[in-house]
């Protein structure tokens, strides 16, 4: 994946979560986005106990990204 779609998806996931968080928890923006991301990520550890290639996939997914700020 190249870095604009990397930033594309994150972008768009933070944007959905956000519109969860304000329309139906009505948490603090931080807060409720920080609550939703770790509820999300507890989602796919658990799906991967059910999906075995999901764990691998997400993994991978991670690695192939460069978090180092350049």
């Amino acid at each position: 994946m190249e870095l604009f779609q990397i930033a594309a998806g994150l972008l768009t996931l933070a944007a959905v979560l956000a519109y969860i968080n304000h329309h139906y928890l009505k948490m603090p923006t931080t807060i409720g986005l920080m609550t939703l991301s770790l509820a999300l990520s507890l989602v796919v550890i658990v799906a991967g106990y059910w999906i075995p290639g999901l764990a691998e996939v997400a993994r991978a997914w991670v690695a192939k990204t460069d978090f180092v700020a350049t």
